[in-house]
């Protein structure tokens, strides 16, 4: 049935959010995703793990984003400075906390020659919007095992 196989519907706790948000939030994994690539491979998401492609997909799902609107925004929403202003607005807490889990959970699927660009940016990203060090350790902690994006 291809990407989605229910129809798309926001899911909680995203669902109080903007679509511009929302959309933020996607492009958001899926600018951490790029850091899980198979070397041998060129190309933008085709070069990409498949661990992390499913992820995004699931993700799509989750905040109601269908390929064809993925492939339409893509271009703009690829600056990550865009992003964050954003996502600065977010006041959902649960949400934010989700997404700095699932961005961690991208990031470990970096291979060695991208992991610490990879755990750069992504610290990076999290501290401007005021997490912790420890912050961001005890969330990907209490969220390790969450099966839900």
């Amino acid at each position: 049935m291809g990407w989605f196989s229910k129809k798309l519907k926001v899911q909680p706790p995203y669902d109080v959010l903007t679509v511009e948000q929302q959309r933020a939030l996607y492009f958001l994994l899926e600018y951490f995703a790029q850091f899980a690539v198979v070397p041998e491979y060129l190309g933008y998401l085709g070069a990409i793990k498949s661990d992390a492609i499913n992820y995004l997909k699931k993700a799509a799902w989750y905040l109601g984003i269908s390929k064809k609107d993925i492939d339409l925004l893509r271009p703009y929403h690829q600056d990550i400075e865009t992003l964050y202003d954003i996502i600065k607005g977010i006041r959902t807490q649960l949400a934010l906390d989700y997404m700095v889990n699932n961005c961690y959970n991208l990031i470990i699927l970096a291979d060695r020659e991208h992991y610490e660009s990879s755990h750069k940016a992504f610290y990076g990203f999290w501290k401007r919007l005021g997490y912790s060090g420890d912050d961001i350790w005890n969330i990907t902690h209490k969220y390790m095992y969450r099966v839900e994006i």
